[in-house]
């Protein structure tokens, strides 16, 4: 991925449904060998 590929956003996966989590917050996925962020996942909580 180059720097001006969008970034993946990655929502909650829920009983087989893409869900936006309720504190609409997403953390930073990291290429391990590269150290570039790859996508934006989704950060569940306790409802």
């Amino acid at each position: 991925m180059n720097d001006m590929t969008a970034l993946s956003m990655q929502d909650l996966l829920i009983d087989g449904r893409r869900v936006k989590p309720l504190s609409g917050r997403y953390f930073n996925t990291v290429n391990p060998a590269t150290e570039q962020v790859i996508a934006q996942v989704a950060e569940a909580g306790v409802r």
